[in-house]
């Protein structure tokens, strides 16, 4: 009887250790699977993500002016410079930037941001088949990272960087502008491209007499 004991007492530790390997051994095939997983997961994404970012160079390269002389990122270039002039030329807003410097006042800064919004919106109408297109396709690159990623703001951000490093001054002169812009807002009149544009530091890295407009602007 007592060697009886012994035997059962031997199998149940038997019993007791395969289950405790078996329990071990499955939660590191969980483990990888889950690793196996995430890694495909991400490289699905960066094939995705990383097409994108070509597709916008192609975008940017295929823009054409109106008159045909200009393409690509000389024609953003010389378009920006229209902004500026007829902006330079308007004695109305150089006089109202003078009155209001340094303003914090959210009324004279919405005036501000009226009179400049003026020049933009009709630079956009007259180029809105380049610049309509170029603004939907950013717009969607960060929705995608945003929505792809949306558990991990990290890797959001980090990806998102890669964007803000492709584009030149001019397109994020021209992307602070949009989305300060009504063209920028969604089916519900929501400022989304601007949360986005915010939220991301899109334009954290924009040319130093560009963001100190841009600090006077985003009201």
């Amino acid at each position: 009887l007592f060697i009886g004991k012994i035997f059962t007492f031997a199998a149940t530790i038997l019993i007791w250790l395969t289950y405790k390997t078996q329990k071990e051994e499955l939660s590191q095939t969980v483990e990888i699977a889950k690793k196996q997983s995430w890694t495909l997961k991400i490289q699905q994404f960066e094939n995705t993500y990383f097409n994108l970012l070509e597709n916008l160079h192609s975008l940017i390269n295929n823009m054409t002016s109106i008159n045909g002389n200009t393409k690509g990122k000389k024609y953003l270039h010389d378009l920006f410079e229209e902004y500026t002039i007829s902006v330079d030329d308007d004695q109305t807003y150089q006089s109202l930037k003078i009155i209001t410097k340094d303003t914090t006042k959210i009324d004279e800064l919405e005036l501000i941001k009226k009179s400049l919004m003026k020049h933009y919106n009709t630079l956009f109408e007259r180029n809105s088949f380049n610049l309509g297109h170029f603004f939907r396709y950013i717009h969607n690159i960060i929705k995608y990272v945003n929505d792809e990623l949306a558990e991990y703001e990290s890797l959001r951000k980090k990806y998102l960087s890669f964007l803000q490093a492709q584009l030149s001054n001019d397109e994020l002169a021209f992307i602070m502008y949009n989305s300060l812009s009504k063209f920028s807002l969604d089916k519900n009149n929501n400022p989304t491209f601007k949360e986005y544009i915010d939220y991301y530091g899109i334009l954290e890295n924009i040319d130093d007499e560009i963001g100190r407009a841009s600090c006077r602007e985003r009201v």
